[in-house]
């Protein structure tokens, strides 16, 4: 049997998003954060006697990271080592890899990816069983082309299990006109390899693609802003032949939540204000391993008479007051949710394009909104916002020229049916 973690996407570098006006000791909490999460991967490592642990890349948020940041894991490197555990690591999109950017040598217990070809490691185990790992590396911040096409299939004559690492997009198709694209492969590419565990990273959110054999977003371990509350920790793996069991650790020390509370004609300002407060304390208290708590509060609002004192509530100094009474809090913001009755009438579901069609203004003078919202949650979306030539309104315009395609094809099919 062999045991390992299975890690992915730590962004060391990257700031957490959303504290204004943090206490001194939230803020003093907050920067070591990161050291905490890596002490407690550590702990895990150790106390389950893993074989080895497999970092999938993204292990930093930038290629050019910080020298703080490189003595953690350096620090976290020498730990393992000094309990005997190796360490497999590649270099993702964002901390691809760069050889001059170091300011310290990686241990002998750490193995790396320097390149874009695919090379295999191989493991002895205490049992004198061997482990290989295939896996590459980015050297720049885009990888076009399907690299699993490029992995070697297993062979049982050269060792007991095969795990694969991969950094970046696993689906059901290829899209090869596309660009600044990131691996794209194909879940049947990787089946076709008939490895024992795929480890796979990019996706933030934790994923599990196919259960037999395993091929798994382990997600990141950390979330640093608000769209990051699906963080699960570290995959424990223990894998035997024709059997594999898995189990997320949780490592966080910062939980990015959001609680939505509904108003109705009852509810009075002293009732708000005592449901939050209790709400937060089931909120810090169910926490698994975080200690600080970034929240993001939404309010259901059907009463007109409300409107007032919610305006008193979004104050920022009844957020101060929160975060005074609950010092490992930061509230990000509350926000209000009109659920007024005169938006409730809804479009019927259309049956067919013309629906959709004839009602197009409608759609984007009240839905539109709703229509822009996925595109936040989109792991894209940081890197269009930050340097795309794509806007809202582009989207907009294909999505209606789209629905103009089609509208014509269905009408052309329904002609030549007639005919």
């Amino acid at each position: 049997m062999v045991t390992f973690l299975h890690i992915s996407d730590l962004h060391l570098d990257r700031s957490f998003e959303g504290h204004m006006q943090p206490s001194a000791d939230f803020l003093q909490k907050l920067n070591s954060a990161n050291e905490v999460t890596l002490h407690r991967i550590g702990q895990i490592a150790i106390e389950n006697q893993v074989d080895f642990i497999l970092m999938t890349g993204d292990n930093f948020h930038q290629s050019t990271s910080s020298i703080r940041s490189q003595r953690l894991l350096h620090d976290f490197f020498t730990t393992l080592a000094e309990n005997k555990i190796d360490v497999y690591l590649t270099f993702g999109n964002h901390d691809y890899y760069q050889p001059d950017r170091f300011w310290f040598d990686f241990p002998d217990n750490v193995h790396i990816w320097t390149s874009e070809s695919i090379e295999t490691y191989y493991h002895t185990l205490p049992n004198k069983e061997v482990v290989a790992i295939s896996s590459f590396s980015y050297t720049q911040p885009w990888i076009n082309e399907n690299k699993a096409l490029d992995f070697p299939r297993r062979k049982p004559q050269e060792s007991h299990y095969h795990i694969g690492m991969y950094h970046g997009d696993v689906g059901q198709q290829v899209d090869t006109h596309r660009t600044q694209q990131y691996a794209p492969t194909r879940l049947s590419d990787l089946l076709s390899l008939n490895y024992d565990y795929w480890a796979l990273g990019h996706i933030h959110v934790p994923t599990v693609l196919k259960n037999q054999p395993p091929i798994i977003y382990a997600g990141t371990p950390q979330g640093h802003n608000k769209k990051e509350q699906d963080v699960r920790g570290v995959l424990l793996v223990n894998l035997e032949k024709n059997k594999v069991t898995y189990q997320w650790q949780p490592v966080a020390t910062v939980s990015y939540q959001t609680l939505t509370l509904s108003l109705d004609e009852r509810m009075t300002k002293q009732k708000l204000l005592e449901t939050l407060r209790l709400q937060i304390t089931e909120r810090l208290v169910s926490l698994e391993y975080a200690t600080l708590l970034f929240l993001q509060i939404e309010i259901e609002n059907e009463e007109a008479s409300h409107e007032e004192w919610l305006e008193q509530i979004q104050a920022d100094d009844v957020i101060e007051a929160l975060q005074a009474e609950f010092p490992t809090l930061t509230i990000l913001d509350i926000k209000r949710l009109s659920t007024n009755k005169r938006y409730d009438a809804r479009l019927p579901l259309p049956l067919t394009v013309r629906d959709v069609s004839q009602n197009w203004d409608y759609i984007m003078t009240h839905k539109l909104k709703d229509l822009k919202k996925p595109l936040w949650y989109h792991r894209d979306f940081e890197r269009l916002e930050l340097g795309s030539m794509i806007s809202i309104d582009e989207v907009e315009k294909q999505v209606l020229n789209r629905f103009e395609h089609a509208f014509s094809l269905q009408e052309d099919e329904h002609d030549y049916q007639k005919n």
